[in-house]
């Protein structure tokens, strides 16, 4: 158990910081998408 949680920790900063781009793509993609939407219908 302990073994698993030191390579957790060691692999957590990757995790996070694929986290964060995954956040900050989907948010830009919503709102790409939400713009063509908006143009779409006017």
């Amino acid at each position: 158990m302990r073994f698993i949680r030191e390579r957790f920790s060691k692999c957590s900063p990757q995790i996070e910081f694929f986290q964060h781009s995954f956040n900050h793509y989907s948010s830009w993609l919503l709102t790409s998408l939400g713009f063509a939407y908006l143009t779409y219908l006017n």
